[in-house]
């Protein structure tokens, strides 16, 4: 979640700029291309993540939706550059939207946290 958040939009000032440019430009293909290969990278961490966690697998359209929810809020606030970015809430806001898709009713009390 961090890697995909700091390259998507967190972190120092000239990354947010550049990512705010690219999702401004996010209907062109090379840039659509990346999104949907960072989105297939996403889809493989959360099944690995399902497996690890012994939960269900998750199938191909949850992982379309949640990856794209996911993507869709980094975009948001981006876009908006909210400060949410760098802060350890909006990365656990996001680990809980997986948790809530890929194992509805399990809350984080498997272990599934953010990275420390």
């Amino acid at each position: 979640m961090r890697h995909y958040l700091l390259a998507f939009g967190g972190g120092p000032q000239e990354g947010r700029a550049l990512a705010r440019l690219s999702w401004k430009l996010d209907y062109r293909a090379s840039v659509l291309i990346s999104v949907r290969g960072a989105s297939e990278r996403l889809a493989l961490h959360l099944q690995r993540v399902a497996q690890e966690q012994q939960m269900p697998a998750p199938s191909a359209t949850q992982l379309f939706v949640l990856t794209r929810a996911f993507m869709g809020a980094v975009r948001a606030a981006s876009l908006e550059q909210s400060p949410l970015l760098d802060s350890p809430e909006f990365e656990q806001a996001l680990v809980e939207l997986c948790i809530a898709t890929l194992a509805p009713g399990a809350g984080l009390g498997g272990g599934a946290t953010m990275a420390p």
